[in-house]
C-alpha cells in the first residue's frame, strides 16, 4: 500500500519539470527533509508494484525517471485529490 505523503510525492515528481530535493519537496508538503527522504525511500521499495523508476542525482535531488501513468491515474483515482492537505496550491 502507499500513503497519501507518497502519493503526493510521486505527484509532484511528476509534475515537476526537473529534478526535486528533499528540501523543496518538504517546503511544498510541509515536512522535514529527512522525511522525505525516507519516504523516498520507501517509494523506491514498492517501485515495481507502482509502476515508478525514481533517479536519484546527488546534489540535484530526485527525477521520476520511468512512469507507468495508468497506475499513477489510479492513485490519483483512488482519493488522491481528496486527501490533499486544505490550503494547498501546490497542486
Amino acid at each position: 500500500m502507499i500513503s497519501n505523503r507518497q502519493k503526493q510525492i510521486l505527484w509532484l515528481l511528476q509534475k515537476s519539470d526537473g529534478p526535486l530535493n528533499a528540501k523543496a519537496i518538504g517546503e511544498r508538503l510541509g515536512i522535514s527533509d529527512r522525511t522525505v527522504r525516507e519516504e523516498i525511500r520507501q517509494i523506491q521499495q514498492k517501485s515495481d508494484e507502482l509502476g515508478v523508476k525514481l533517479k536519484v542525482l546527488r546534489g540535484k535531488g530526485y527525477l521520476l525517471e520511468e512512469v507507468d501513468y495508468r497506475r499513477l491515474l489510479q492513485l490519483e483515482e483512488n482519493g488522491f485529490l481528496q486527501n490533499r492537505r486544505k490550503g494547498s496550491s501546490t497542486f
